[in-house]
């Protein structure tokens, strides 16, 4: 039986996601630049920005990384406000 995402899940992926986006925009990166960088594919990288799907911890952190911020920067609700 498959597992359904809560909305809980849903608004956090949505959050993570559009997070992504914005630091990736702000540094003008491509999503398949990204994509390239954290092992997926820019399509799949389009789908966690738009919160669609979810991103494995590891790939978490390596976005992170490349866009040269806190792991816990992801889930932030005020990372406009930092960058």
């Amino acid at each position: 039986m498959p597992i359904r995402r809560t909305d809980e899940q849903r608004l956090f992926n949505g959050l993570v996601g559009g997070n992504i986006r914005y630091l990736r925009e702000y540094q003008d990166m491509t999503r398949n630049e990204l994509a390239k960088k954290v092992g997926y594919s820019w399509k799949t990288m389009g789908k966690i920005e738009d919160g669609e799907t979810s991103c494995h911890l590891y790939n978490l952190t390596l976005c992170a990384k490349v866009l040269g911020v806190e792991l816990n920067d992801l889930g932030s609700l005020d990372i406009w406000e930092k960058y």
